[in-house]
């Protein structure tokens, strides 16, 4: 399982690693061989500033505070200190180095078809159109893939909606392999 840039390492694995991968559930995934998408350049531009300016931890909160994914995360006053928790172990190295520009490799993104383990995406209704999509590509071109659409939460899925994704983690990994 991975959650995010986790969702990403975790296809990735399935990729490289058929023999090692029984299953693989990708929520709010990000996908190699894409890139990162222009509507998101000016928060990572925004974050790079603000790491060389002020350090990373400033960076961390102003992207947590002000990337509309989030929101919905960030209004929940317990939700938004258990993210706080998360980002104090985030390297953040990319907001320093400022790769946002670049395509992540190796191109899993024509890869996933070759998954042929039972897979789960996840999806949260307000997350970016770039993680709902990759979510919706993963059901389409993974075979055994199936996917959960939660409603009414953004990036954090786990976070926001606790009963909906165990529910739905649980439901997937007691069915047949």
């Amino acid at each position: 399982m991975g959650i995010s840039n986790g969702g990403r390492i975790a296809v990735g694995f399935a990729i490289a690693h058929p023999e090692r991968t029984r299953s693989l559930i990708a929520a709010n995934a990000a996908l190699d061989g894409t890139w990162v998408p222009p509507e998101f350049k000016p928060y990572f531009v925004r974050a790079h500033a603000t790491a060389i300016s002020r350090g990373t931890a400033a960076a961390k909160e102003e992207l947590i505070t002000t990337f509309p994914a989030f929101f919905p995360a960030m209004a929940n006053v317990d939700t938004a200190a258990k993210i706080r928790r998360m980002t104090r172990d985030f390297h953040a190295t990319q907001f320093i180095d400022g790769d946002s520009e670049r395509p992540s490799a190796p191109d899993a993104v024509h890869r996933l078809g070759s998954i042929k383990v039972p897979t789960l995406a996840i999806a949260g209704e307000y997350d970016t159109s770039y993680n709902r999509a990759i979510g919706h590509q993963i059901a389409k071109e993974v075979p055994k893939a199936s996917l959960i659409d939660l409603k009414r939460v953004g990036h954090f899925t786990a976070l926001e909606n606790p009963p909906a994704f165990n529910a739905g983690v649980a439901t997937f990994l007691s069915g047949p392999r």
